[in-house]
C-alpha cells in the first residue's frame, strides 16, 4: 500500500473510484479504515441514485413536469434511493450473520455495500430508447457481482459464501418487494408525483399519447 494512503488516513472519492476500476483492494481496504470512509460511501449511493433518477427523467420530460419541480423530482429520488441503501445494508449484514461466523461491523458493511454502487454510475444510461432497460438489468446484475467479489476480498469471506450472502441479500429483497414493499412503492410513488406537482404517469407511451397534438398532426387529422 502507498505510504500516502495508509489505513488511518482520509481518502477522496476519485481515489476509492479509480481503485474501483483498476480493482486496487489496497486502496480499497484503505477507503474501509478512512474517517471520511463514511461520507465517500454517502455520496457514492447519492451520485449513483442520481444518475439512476437522470435515466428515468424522460418520464419526468414526457408528464411535462415543470423545471424546478424536475429538479426537486430527481433530489426526491436520490434521497429515497439513499433509504433504499440503507435497507440493503441491513439486509447484507443479516445474510452474512445467517452464512458465516464472521460478525462484520455496520460501518464495514455500508462501506462494502456502498462500492457495489459504483456500476450504477452509469444509470443514466436507462435514457436510450429501447436499450435502456437491458443496460439497467446488465448494472444491476454488475452490482451483485461486484458485491460477492468485495465481500471476498474485503472480509476474506469465501467466495461461495460471499455468493451466497449476495444471492440471500437479493432473495430477501425480492421478498419484501412482494410483500411490505408494495405499500411502500405506493408512499414512495405519491411522494414522488408530490414533489413533481402531478400524477405521473409511469408508462412512457401513455405519458406521450398524453402530450398535446402539434398543429401539422392536427391538420392532418382533421
Amino acid at each position: 500500500m502507498s505510504h500516502w494512503l495508509m489505513q488511518s488516513e482520509p481518502v477522496t472519492l476519485w481515489q476509492v473510484v479509480q481503485g474501483f476500476f483498476a480493482q486496487d483492494f489496497d486502496l480499497l481496504l484503505a477507503y474501509l479504515h478512512a474517517p471520511n470512509g463514511d461520507a465517500i460511501a454517502i455520496w457514492i449511493v447519492i451520485l449513483a441514485g442520481f444518475s439512476e433518477s437522470v435515466g428515468q427523467s424522460v418520464i419526468l420530460f414526457a408528464n411535462r413536469v415543470r423545471q424546478w419541480r424536475f429538479v426537486i423530482s430527481l433530489l426526491m429520488s436520490a434521497l429515497l434511493y439513499l433509504v433504499s441503501f440503507f435497507v440493503w445494508t441491513g439486509i447484507v449484514l443479516a445474510a452474512t450473520s445467517m452464512v458465516t461466523e464472521i460478525d462484520l461491523a455496520w460501518q464495514q458493511t455500508a462501506r462494502i455495500v456502498a462500492l457495489s454502487y459504483i456500476p450504477l454510475f452509469f444509470g443514466f444510461l436507462w435514457l436510450i430508447p429501447y436499450a435502456g432497460n437491458p443496460i439497467i438489468i446488465l448494472l444491476y446484475l454488475w452490482t451483485f457481482g461486484v458485491l460477492t467479489t468485495l465481500l471476498k476480498e474485503l472480509t476474506n469471506i469465501p467466495f461461495w459464501n460471499s455468493f451466497l450472502i449476495a444471492l440471500l441479500g437479493l432473495l430477501l429483497i425480492l421478498l419484501l418487494r412482494a410483500t411490505i414493499g408494495k405499500p411502500l412503492r405506493s408512499l414512495t410513488s405519491r411522494m414522488l408525483d408530490l414533489a413533481a406537482g402531478t400524477r405521473l404517469e409511469p408508462d412512457l407511451r401513455r405519458a406521450l399519447g398524453d402530450a398535446p397534438v402539434g398543429p401539422e398532426q392536427g391538420k392532418g387529422q382533421a
